[in-house]
C-alpha cells in the first residue's frame, strides 16, 4: 500500500451504527457511531495495533503499519488522539469475517515489506522521497496493468515481484533497466515503478541501484492502458 486510495480500499468501512464485540468470557459489547467522529474529519488515531481515519463522514479502520501514518500525513490528514475501536482484539460483529481477512492481508503486505526493506538494506539500496515517486513514477500494481496493443491484441504488465517463492526472487530488487527512454526499476520495497525523467534514473544511481535485466512496461509506444484511472496516470507523467 502507498497511496490513500489504498488505505480507504483495505480499510474497513464505518458508515453507520455498528457494535463490536471483545472476545473476553464476558463478551463486552458496545456500539461506535461514526457520527461521534465529526468533529475529526481528516483527522486519523493510532491505538495499540490499529489505526483509525474520518474521511467524508465515513469511519476507517485498518491495521496498524508502517507506511501508514506517512501516507495520511502526506494526504494532509492531522494525528489526534480519539477513540479507536478494533484495538486490543475487538471485532464488528456483523463484519467479522471481513475484518480477519483485512487483518490477514495488512500482516501479509508488511511481512512481505519488511523481507524485502530488509535486503535492501543489507545491499545498500537507498531510500527515493515518497513524493518523487508518487509523482514522477507509476507503480504497477500487483493485478497488472492490461494494454492493448496497435495489433488489437492484449496483454497484461505484472510487477517484476508478485510473491516471494524463494529468496532468489529478491535479487530482482534494487535492478533496474532502460528502453527506447523509459525505465523500470524495482524498488526497496520490492514495487516496481515505471518512469520517463532522466533525474529518477540518476537517484537511482546514487542510491546504489544496478543496471540489470527487467521487463519493461510501456517502453514499445504502441500500447494503450485499458484502464482510465492508470492510463490517466501514466499520461500525467509523461507530460511532466
Amino acid at each position: 500500500m502507498k497511496t490513500f486510495n489504498d488505505l480507504m480500499q483495505n480499510a474497513l468501512k464505518i458508515e453507520g451504527p455498528t457494535e463490536i464485540c471483545w472476545p473476553t468470557s464476558d463478551r463486552i459489547r458496545e456500539t461506535i457511531n461514526p457520527s461521534d467522529y465529526c468533529f475529526y474529519d481528516q483527522c486519523y488515531s493510532v491505538g495499540t495495533d490499529v489505526i483509525a481515519f474520518i474521511y467524508g463522514k465515513t469511519l476507517y479502520v485498518m491495521p496498524y503499519y508502517i507506511n501508514a501514518e506517512r501516507i495520511l500525513t502526506h494526504a494532509d490528514f492531522q494525528k489526534k488522539h480519539f477513540y479507536v475501536p478494533l484495538s486490543g482484539g475487538a471485532y464488528p460483529i456483523d463484519k467479522q469475517n471481513e475484518w480477519e481477512e483485512i487483518k490477514e492481508k495488512a500482516e501479509k503486505i508488511e511481512d512481505y515489506t519488511k523481507k524485502c526493506v530488509k535486503y535492501a538494506e543489507k545491499r545498500g539500496y537507498g531510500s527515493i522521497d515518497e513524493g518523487i515517486l508518487e509523482e514522477y513514477c507509476f507503480e504497477i500494481p500487483v493485478e497488472g496493468v492490461e494494454v492493448e496493443r496497435i495489433d488489437g491484441s492484449r496483454f497484461t504488465h505484472y510487477p517484476a515481484i508478485r510473491y516471494i517463492k524463494n529468496n532468489s526472487i529478491l535479487g530482482k530488487i534494487g535492478l533496474y533497466s532502460i528502453r527506447n527512454g523509459i525505465c523500470a526499476f524495482v524498488y526497496r520495497d520490492g514495487k516496481t515503478y515505471v518512469t520517463c525523467h532522466d533525474f529518477i534514473i540518476e537517484e537511482l544511481h546514487k542510491k546504489g541501484y544496478r543496471n540489470g535485466f527487467l521487463w519493461i512496461p510501456f517502453s514499445d509506444g504502441n500500447e494503450k492502458i485499458i484502464d482510465l484511472k492508470y492510463s490517466i496516470k501514466w499520461e500525467k507523467i509523461l507530460r511532466l
